[in-house]
């Protein structure tokens, strides 16, 4: 585009991250040369504290996620704008949500699961522009309850480890959108752009050498291993 045709406002779409951990009754066969009291403390929290797989189309299915607290993490950018004025800064306006998710818990003789919320380590956001691009990037960390915490470290061995969100998100003057996510293998997590999912972590896949790394990490930032792109 010559700079007469290049608009002064271009729209990106809503972009989310839903982390959850998955309902199964059996150890995944990836998880099978973990230790044994790994796979047993991976075994318990697929079959007592999984979720059921989140289904979010939209804002709203969000909210209503959020609402039966029945996942782990979401971060969600929506209502996103990059302004170019030839008299200002270029300007990034959005709306940022960065929602810390529940551990279940069974309660015997009770229908309803209890929840522990999880807490939040660190949420940073950082905007940079430049003639052609504005870019944002945002990090979310969060840990389990302190309570989740001491079990798994009964079973494990180890304090429970931070999981992690990344994203970065480029619009380009000429309308080119370039969403990149990255996280840790723990929990599975969809990505979405314009209620699209671009990519999905599936962590029953392993493999068991992350799974092991996400363990054995302890009490700090578990290793970011999963990375994707989506171009608009």
């Amino acid at each position: 585009m010559s700079a007469a045709e290049l608009p002064s406002t271009v729209r990106g779409p809503d972009v989310a991250v839903i982390g959850w951990i998955p309902e199964l009754r059996d150890l995944p066969a990836a998880y099978e040369t973990l230790d044994w009291n790994h796979r047993f403390a991976m075994w318990s929290l697929f079959r007592f504290s999984g979720n059921p797989e989140p289904a979010v189309t939209s804002l709203q299915d969000l909210a209503a996620l959020e609402a039966s607290r029945e996942f782990r993490l979401a971060l969600t950018i929506w209502n996103v704008e990059a302004v170019w004025n030839d008299s200002d800064e270029p300007k990034f306006i959005w709306n940022r949500r960065a929602t810390v998710g529940f551990t279940p818990y069974p309660r015997p003789g009770l229908a309803r699961r209890g929840y522990f919320q999880g807490n939040a380590n660190e949420v940073s956001d950082d905007v940079s522009t430049t003639d052609d691009c504005i870019q944002v990037s945002v990090n979310f960390e969060v840990r389990i309850s302190a309570l989740a915490d001491w079990g798994q470290a009964a079973a494990t061995w180890h304090r429970a480890a931070s999981a992690s969100v990344s994203l970065k998100y480029s619009i380009y003057r000429d309308k080119r959108i370039v969403i990149d996510t990255s996280s840790t293998c723990i929990p599975s997590q969809m990505h979405l752009a314009g209620w699209g999912e671009f990519a999905r972590n599936d962590m029953t896949l392993g493999p068991a050498d992350d799974v092991r790394a996400f363990i054995t990490t302890g009490r700090g930032p578990a290793p970011v291993c999963r990375n994707y792109t989506c171009r608009k």
